[in-house]
């Protein structure tokens, strides 16, 4: 911690977050929001995606901070447009859940394909969901199918349940 401390001070970004991130988990230190925030902000404020997007969570869920959607929703798209697939996938989720932004299953398709075409794993499995319903994208369930492999493949429970079901319905198989 005492060296990334002393290159945050001197504004290395990456530094910054990396510190940011030390207070938000507690990692070396005692849990400490508020500072968390406060390396997080100095390290967005410079550009740094992955600090845009830790940013954007912190407003989203108001910890260390007033929670802000429509602030979370900024510092993600600052984020999601250098490419930072975990800020495409929470423009998504925004853009699903209407919390920041308007509403819009199209809008939300569309983040996060950006998400799930890097690999992705949680975008993946949303972006399924959406082909399954036909919500924002045309339905279509052997699409659904195909993004639930590449997640479950990853890993992720969620997306080995959702295939397994397109199995057991015989639904894209």
């Amino acid at each position: 911690m005492h060296w990334f401390a002393l290159a945050a001070a001197q504004g290395h970004a990456e530094a910054q977050n990396n510190l940011g991130a030390i207070y938000a988990h507690g990692l070396a230190t005692a849990p400490d929001a508020g500072k968390a925030v406060e390396w997080f902000g100095r390290a967005a404020e410079q550009g740094l995606a992955k600090a845009q997007n830790n940013l954007g969570a912190m407003y989203f869920t108001g910890t260390g901070v007033p929670q802000d959607d429509a602030l979370a929703v900024q510092w993600w798209r600052k984020a999601a447009d250098q490419g930072n697939a975990a800020a495409q996938d929470r423009m998504g989720g925004a853009y699903l859940s209407g919390r920041g932004v308007p509403q819009d299953d199209s809008q939300a398709a569309q983040w996060l394909r950006k998400a799930a075409d890097q690999g992705h794993a949680p975008a993946q499995d949303t972006l399924g969901t959406l082909y399954q319903q036909g919500r924002g994208v045309p339905k279509d369930e052997s699409q659904a199918v195909q993004w639930f492999r590449r997640a479950a493949d990853q890993g992720l429970e969620t997306a080995q349940y959702n295939l397994a079901q397109q199995y057991d319905f015989g639904r894209g198989v």
